[in-house]
C-alpha cells in the first residue's frame, strides 16, 4: 500500500503532504498541491479530493478524478489502473490523449471483489491484485470476467506485491513471503525468520494444510511494509531493517541467498522504490539512502527538507482487530 516516492525520467520525486520533491541532476525543486498527496506513481499523483494530477516538470496538470481515495495505482500500455478499498479496479485509457477537462476523464470499471486491494500490478495482458483477506488474484486484462488464478497461501492480509524474473514475490502480515513462479505454476514460502524457503508445490484452492507453513499462526503486526524488484533481486522492507534476496540463487535444496541490512540511520523505514541503479529507501525523517544489489552499502542520497508524511497501513489492523 505504500506508494509515497516513485522514480520517473532519471527523476526522484517523494511525497510529504501537500509537497511533491523532485530530484534531478543534482537539483530539487518543490511542486505545492492544492490538497494533500495520497499516493504517487511513474509521473502521476492522487490527492485525497480524488484529483488525478499528472506531472509535468515543476507544475501538475488535473487530467481526471478517481471514484474513491485509491490504496494503488499502477501503470501500463498508456493506462492507469486504480484499486480501492472497495475491492473495484478502474482503468483510465490513453493517458498521453486525456481531454483536457478532466470531468471527460472518468476511470471505467473493469472488475470488482470483495475485499479491500492493497496492491496491483499490470504487465503482459495482467492484472494482478492482492488484498486484505489474503488473496492473490490473477485477472486476463483483455476480458476481465476471466479469472486466470487464484493464489491462496497466505493467513493473513496481504501488502505488497513485486515481480522478480519469473516469480511474482507477495508478503504482508505473515512471516514469510511467497515466491509464486508464472512458468512452472508452483508456490515457494520464503520464512522471514529461518531465511529459507519451502516448496509448497501446485497451487492449490486454499491453505488446506496450514500446518505445512512453518510460522503461519504467529501472531504480529505487518512484518512485511513493502517489496521491490530489480532484476533477478528482491529487497523485502521491514520497519527496522530490509532483506536482499537474489532469487536467481535459489538451490534445489531450498537454500535461498539473502541479507539483512539494518536501517543505516536506525530510524524507521517507511517506504523504498527501484531505480535504474538499483534500490532506494526512505526513512521517518526524510533521509534517502540507496544501494545496489552488487554492492548493498547504503549510501545516503538526500534529505527531504521538513518531512512529515504519515503513511498508514492500519487497515490491515482494523481488519485484524
Amino acid at each position: 500500500m505504500l506508494s509515497t516516492i516513485t522514480y520517473t525520467n532519471s527523476s526522484i520525486i517523494i511525497l510529504n503532504e501537500k509537497v511533491l520533491n523532485i530530484y534531478k541532476n543534482g537539483e530539487h525543486s518543490q511542486i505545492q498541491l492544492q490538497s494533500r498527496g495520497v499516493l504517487v506513481y511513474d509521473k502521476y499523483v492522487i490527492t485525497e479530493n480524488k484529483d488525478i494530477l499528472e506531472i509535468h516538470n515543476n507544475t501538475v496538470d488535473v487530467i481526471g478524478k478517481t471514484h474513491k481515495i485509491p490504496t494503488k495505482i499502477t501503470v501500463d500500455n498508456g493506462s492507469m489502473y486504480i484499486a480501492d478499498k472497495s475491492g473495484s479496479v478502474y482503468r483510465l485509457e490513453s493517458l498521453e490523449n486525456l481531454s483536457k477537462n478532466p470531468s471527460e476523464s472518468i476511470p471505467t470499471h473493469l472488475f470488482g471483489s470483495i475485499s479491500m486491494i492493497t496492491d496491483i500490478i499490470a504487465t503482459d495482458g495482467l492484472v494482478i491484485t492482492a488484498d486484505k483477506d489474503n488473496k492473490i488474484r490473477i485477472t486476463e486484462n483483455q476480458y476481465p470476467h476471466r479469472i486466470q488464478k487464484f493464489i491462496q497461501v497466505h493467513s493473513k492480509p496481504l501488502i505488497s506485491m513485486a515481480i522478480a524474473g519469473e516469480y511474482l514475490v507477495s508478503g504482508g502480515y505473515d512471516w514469510y513471503v511467497s515466491l509464486y513462479n508464472f512458468k512452472s505454476k508452483k508456490t515457494f514460502i520464503f520464512d522471514l525468520i529461518t531465511h529459507k524457503t519451502q516448496d509448497l508445490g501446485d497451487i492449490f484452492p486454499g491453505v488446506d494444510t496450514p500446518e505445512s507453513i512453518s510460522n503461519i499462526n504467529l501472531e504480529c503486526e505487518s512484518r512485511v511494509k513493502k517489496i521491490l524488484a530489480y532484476g533477478e533481486t528482491v529487497v523485502i522492507l521491514k520497519a527496522e531493517s530490509l532483506f536482499l534476496v537474489d532469487l536467481s540463487k535459489l538451490t534445489n535444496d531450498g537454500y535461498i541467498s539473502c541479507a539483512e541490512i539494518p536501517s543505516l540511520s536506525g530510524k524507521p523505514l517507511v517506504d523504498g522504490m527501484s531505480m535504474k541503479e538499483g534500490y532506494a529507501v526512505l526513512d521517518e525523517e526524510g533521509s534517502l539512502f540507496t544501494f545496489t544489489p552488487e554492492n548493498p552499502v547504503q549510501m545516503k542520497m538526500l534529505q527531504v527538507p521538513n518531512y512529515t508524511h504519515k503513511i498508514d497501513i492500519s487497515i490491515a489492523n482494523k481488519y485484524l482487530e
